[in-house]
């Protein structure tokens, strides 16, 4: 009986360290994120996101929680929120955006422009070091899809060759 007590001491002491060593994405605001685009150039990853979305808390809690999609999404781009009923005016390629009523419901007319007017919940859009969309993914994605197409994006493979060449490139790779 005391050997199991030890161990659970002993896992409740270590528990905190499995925290500290898992990786967290560094979430910025689309206004931070242009700040810090004047000084250093990255890729840019946009979660387009509502509060009462279901499968965009889903996404949080095991796709942007993998240890190897939040490492790529800290090293290689900024990750930036953002909530589709937010109503603070923005800016993108020199017009200006806001929260609007246009569609029937209301969201910010930013998400909108984002997504090609697809929108849905959640959205993840990627831009290049100039706001240009590379690469829209609608809905919920495993973590292991959306760590290809980080890749893909990060990599510029989005120059060279279609995802489903790069997608069964790293398939053969892992195998190996």
């Amino acid at each position: 009986m005391t050997g199991v007590k030890l161990n659970l001491i002993y896992f409740l002491l270590l528990l905190p360290l499995t925290w500290i060593t898992a990786q967290n994405v560094q979430w910025i605001t689309w206004d931070q994120m242009v700040e810090k685009s004047k000084l250093e150039k990255k890729k840019i990853i946009v979660d387009i996101f509502t509060d009462g979305c279901l499968p965009c808390k889903n996404m949080d809690l095991t796709t942007f929680a993998n240890d190897k999609v939040a490492s790529t999404m800290n090293s290689c781009y900024y990750a930036v929120k953002f909530d589709a009923k937010q109503k603070k005016e923005m800016q993108y390629k020199n017009k200006n955006y806001d929260y609007n009523c246009d569609y029937g419901t209301c969201f910010h007319s930013l998400a909108f422009e984002l997504t090609s007017g697809q929108l849905s919940f959640p959205s993840v859009v990627f831009l290049d070091e100039n706001f240009n969309i590379v690469q829209q993914l609608p809905n919920y994605q495993e973590s292991v899809y959306f760590h290809n197409v980080m890749g893909w994006v990060c990599q510029n493979y989005y120059k060279k060759m279609p995802f489903k060449t790069y997608e069964g490139i790293m398939k053969n790779k892992n195998k190996h």
